[in-house]
């Protein structure tokens, strides 16, 4: 990473660090509780080495958007930036 690129990291990670603690703070001790098991469990799963890097690229794939319809990421990105945001549930 290069400086700006380290600096920004650092300040989305100290924003990031912020919101957890507003929200900690505003939530039942069981709940938290469960939050906090869950994110030791992908720590220990070994997610973070399997995920993508910084620079790397992303290969194509195939899913559905909000409202049911498959959206290949090549076709969105012809040209352009996508952004990828995963719901997890039914709303």
């Amino acid at each position: 990473m290069n400086g700006d690129q380290t600096r920004l990291t650092f300040e989305l990670q100290k924003e990031l660090d912020a919101m957890r603690q507003e929200y900690l703070a505003l939530t039942p001790p069981d709940i938290a509780e469960t939050f906090r098991k869950a994110a030791e469990e992908l720590v220990l799963s070994g997610i973070e080495e399997r995920s993508l890097k910084v620079g790397q690229r992303v290969p194509d794939f195939v899913l559905p958007n909000a409202v049911g319809r498959d959206i290949r990421l090549s076709a969105v990105t012809a040209g352009n930036t996508a952004v990828i945001s995963f719901y997890r549930g039914a709303w």
